[in-house]
């Protein structure tokens, strides 16, 4: 899988909550570090973090956030799908980090360890590590219309030692229920995105032109961009023969080259 905007601090700092700010007006919402603030409040049950962290990936994940952040900060050259399992990603990165360092704690004014069992009333940025869910099993387990977060968020807010364990099970639990015949259909837009992606880095790395890379696209039946259905171009030959949607290419082939540097 892809992931696009991860070392982004824009992508990474572009959160809604509607408990914050309910017009969710951009820069409204939690920082990064200010999630992992929320998630540090929520282990320790205080006031509304745990309600406030589950608005926040429930608002941020939704396609309007992406529109938001793309009219925000300029278009980049892809879709509601890279947003919305980038930030899952990055929700449950956060989520389930055990360990935690604050900015100005460091023997040298850098980042060190919390001093106390406060961390939030220790500075205002921080970062985390941990183990995290393998972005294949969130692939694999959420589908991008989902949107009821409360389980995970709740649970790793009361889990102890074991919430990687008991957070990863409950995900695999959804890897089995959706790669069912009834339910497999629901992964196969973002499956086209990650099969697009790696015809596009083959085709680059290779030296193959653009076109070639067009055509094989066509060939392998790789459904064309929205931007590129709204112009009425039902091919990615096509949109090459055209010369506005030709920039738009070359940019989503750079982006998706640069993106590799990403990839987990």
């Amino acid at each position: 899988m892809s992931f696009v905007f991860l070392d982004d601090s824009e992508f990474l700092n572009f959160n809604f909550s509607w408990l914050r700010d309910g017009t969710l007006a951009p820069g409204g919402g939690p920082s990064e570090s200010e999630l992992f603030a929320l998630v540090q409040k929520s282990r320790s049950g205080i006031g509304l973090a745990t309600a406030e962290y589950q608005e926040a990936m429930h608002w941020t994940l939704q396609p309007a956030a992406f529109e938001s952040f793309q009219r925000t900060l300029g278009a980049r050259a892809v879709e509601y799908p890279d947003w919305f399992y980038s930030k899952l990603y990055q929700f449950f990165r956060i989520l389930l980090h055990n360990a935690l360092e604050v900015l100005g704690t460091g023997a040298f004014g850098d980042f060190g360890p919390p001093r106390t069992d406060r961390p939030w009333e220790e500075g205002h940025v921080f970062r985390g590590s941990g183990r995290t869910i393998d972005p294949s099993d969130l692939e694999a387990a959420f589908s991008f219309e989902d949107r009821a977060w409360e389980e995970f968020v709740e649970l790793a807010a009361t889990l102890g030692d074991d919430r990687f364990e008991r957070i990863h099970e409950l995900v695999l639990q959804r890897v089995r229920q959706r790669s069912s015949p009834r339910t497999s259909r629901k992964t196969r837009r973002w499956s086209d995105i990650a099969q697009r992606d790696q015809i596009i880095l083959e085709g680059l790395q290779s030296d193959r032109s653009r076109l070639e890379i067009c055509q094989k696209l066509d060939q392998c039946s790789i459904v064309p961009t929205a931007d590129m259905r709204r112009r009425g171009q039902r091919t990615w030959s096509a949109a090459w023969d055209d010369k506005d949607s030709r920039r738009r290419l070359q940019s989503l082939f750079s982006k998706v080259q640069r993106r590799k540097a990403v990839k987990r």
